[in-house]
């Protein structure tokens, strides 16, 4: 899905910032599928854009590519504070605590000490709370993580210093042109076992399309850059958390599929495994951004079309 900020943009402002005759300079940390897209969503409304990954000849040139290994330390000297905010997005070489250890613990250090007090917006995830019973949390709920990604993640925050800022993302979707496991899987017709409605066993999640992702972390980048500094810590979520199995259902019924076959026990396994809470995102409302897809129905729409578009 190719994003632009048309819908964001406001006469004279950018997300609502008045930046009229403003040089910012933004470092983006990573430029992957969240990092790049926020590195190109700021350069087309003229934001002054760095980005740096280890392979930058795959940055486009506009960019002001910067070949960086923040896990080694490269690259990483005379940055300091030549600029007015920066972004640290990163995906791990690989998804054991090994390559969340050096993604989001030694390499944020790492770029911590590199860009002196420049203040820096750290992608998180919603991994760091434990809540398994369907209750609400919101920023200031306990963080007890029971895995390896939200132990991380968690360390990692802990790093952050006075003026930077934690966003806690839940599940994205929406990547790579409209495709989307959670629809290929609904369109597969497998007929799931009635679950108990009660929110102790629905299962509930916690998703943002990749375009509120983006937009949302443009308009915090945006605010840090300006000055803004009252929160350490936001919730990157939807309006509506909901459970996996409502939307696989709701999926088939808009795709017109006739569940017909068990599902395997995969997908049987993934209802399971699931996480239950439900995150508040009133600190996000309340930071100004407004949510182009405050549900999954909305957001998942414009994908079923895609899909359809593609035959």
């Amino acid at each position: 899905m190719a994003l632009t900020a048309g819908s964001m943009r406001r006469e004279g402002n950018i997300m609502g910032h008045d930046l009229a005759g403003a040089a910012v300079r933004i470092l983006c940390f990573g430029s992957g599928a969240v990092g790049g897209s926020l590195a190109r969503l700021l350069r087309q409304q003229g934001v002054q854009i760095w980005a740096g990954r280890r392979r930058a000849e795959l940055i486009p040139p506009d960019l002001n590519p910067l070949k960086l290994d923040v896990v080694q330390g490269a690259g990483l000297d005379g940055l300091d504070d030549r600029f007015d905010a920066a972004v640290y997005c990163l995906t791990p070489d690989s998804r054991d605590d090994a390559g969340y250890a050096a993604a989001y613990v030694r390499g944020l250090e790492n770029a911590l000490r590199s860009i002196g007090g420049t203040p820096l917006i750290f992608v998180s995830s919603t991994a760091v709370y434990a809540q398994d019973d369907g209750s609400w949390v919101d920023e200031d709920s306990p963080t007890r993580p029971r895995n390896f990604r939200g132990r991380r993640m968690l360390e990692a925050e802990s790093l952050l210093r006075p003026g930077d800022l934690a966003v806690r993302l839940g599940g994205i979707y929406g990547y790579g042109e409209g495709r989307s496991a959670l629809l290929e899987e609904a369109a597969e017709g497998w007929i799931y076992p009635d679950q108990d409605p009660s929110p102790s066993r629905s299962r509930y999640g916690n998703r943002i399309h990749i375009t509120d992702a983006v937009g949302l972390l443009g308009h915090l980048t945006l605010s840090r850059a300006g000055g803004a500094a009252e929160r350490s810590v936001l919730l990157g979520v939807d309006s509506e958390p909901a459970p996996r199995i409502e939307i696989i259902r709701w999926l088939q019924r808009r795709l017109g599929v006739r569940p017909r076959r068990p599902a395997p026990e995969a997908a049987l396994a993934r209802l399971a495994a699931a996480p239950n809470k439900r995150c508040r995102n009133d600190r996000l409302i309340e930071s100004g951004y407004t949510l182009q897809h405050p549900n999954f129905r909305s957001g998942y729409a414009g994908l079923i079309a895609e899909r359809r578009a593609r035959g």
